[in-house]
């Protein structure tokens, strides 16, 4: 999932190298030239603490600001875009506590239905999904949504 507040948008994901790694992906999109934006990714693992790590999430809301000033004169208030990134992360974060709810009865009845509802593809993902759950990892807002759809899926399926 990805939470967007203003022109900013703040996204906890996977690493696309490591997929046990966590990254934070932080977007401001310019006033400019629609379509375009600075993208700034973060790693949470190199954050001493929550504190830190809002930090680390402004300060990169403020390079993107800059940059987008830089090359595109667009004009925006750095100290205001780096708290909306802030509270976008924040708000990705409750999202993602919602979303968590019963995930592990979810993924036992994902599992029990693999072969018949999931493709190959999605197999290998609950593997994934699965492998970081009993690693005692969270999962992302995007997974925790693709294992909801998958889990409405089975049951609209059930109901023919």
């Amino acid at each position: 999932m990805t939470i967007r507040m203003e022109h900013v948008s703040v996204r906890l994901g996977r690493d696309p190298e490591d997929f046990r790694r966590f990254a934070v992906t932080v977007q401001i999109h310019s006033e400019v030239k629609p379509g375009l934006k600075a993208t700034h990714d973060i790693d949470p693992g190199k954050a001493a603490n929550s504190k830190e790590l809002m930090a680390l999430i402004g300060i990169g809301a403020g390079a993107c600001c800059e940059y987008l000033g830089e090359k595109y004169n667009d004009t925006f208030d750095v100290n205001e875009v780096c708290r909306f990134a802030v509270a976008a992360f924040v708000e990705e974060c409750h999202l993602q506590t919602h979303l968590a709810v019963g995930i592990e009865a979810k993924i036992k009845r994902l599992t029990d239905h693999a072969s018949t509802v999931l493709t190959d593809a999605e197999r290998e993902l609950l593997h994934k999904v699965d492998w970081a759950l009993k690693h005692h990892e969270k999962l992302t807002p995007v997974e925790m949504k693709w294992v909801n759809q998958c889990i409405l899926r089975i049951h609209s399926s059930q109901l023919h």
